[in-house]
């Protein structure tokens, strides 16, 4: 029984311990190129690929995720992983202009996410480089963000400037 316990105790502790040092290494990144985070959006602690962007909560949704972007010739892949949603319930995801304190307009749609029984969920989305390149230059900043299907904002990430 105290062997079940321990086991069961460590299932759930070291991914968190894993998680927290990942989030201390990301707020020492942020504090040298200064912050990303926009107040009043919630954080939500998970495991995400390398070179993943979170996805904030907004509009106390409980919605959060991670999008990564992989350049595949003249276009660019989004894959972008929503949790807390409701089973079943899609999620409209776009590319914005702005940042996540103060979106612009929609620059180019992604594919919705739907959340599955976990109430996690993933798409893919291929969008012409020379789309996000001129809206960057026009606008400086992108966001990718995933609405409530009332179209409310339910989870923002900003997209990194390519180097």
């Amino acid at each position: 029984m105290r062997t079940r316990i321990r086991s069961a105790a460590l299932v759930w502790f070291l991914p968190v311990v894993g998680l927290l040092a990942c989030r201390g290494k990301q707020q020492n990144e942020e504090n040298a190129m200064g912050s990303t985070s926009t107040p009043g959006m919630e954080q939500h602690q998970m495991a995400m690929a390398p070179g993943a962007v979170m996805l904030m909560a907004k509009n106390n949704s409980g919605i959060t995720g991670s999008f990564t972007t992989q350049s595949v010739g003249d276009s660019t892949s989004f894959t972008v992983t929503l949790h807390g949603g409701a089973p079943g319930t899609s999620y409209p995801t776009h590319v914005h202009d702005g940042n996540c304190a103060a979106p612009g307009a929609m620059i180019q749609p992604l594919a919705s996410v739907t959340v599955g029984p976990d109430s996690t969920g993933t798409s893919t989305s291929t969008v012409a480089t020379s789309v996000l390149t001129a809206a960057r230059k026009a606008n400086g900043a992108l966001l990718v963000q995933s609405h409530l299907p009332d179209g409310t904002p339910a989870a923002c990430g900003e997209v990194p400037a390519s180097k």
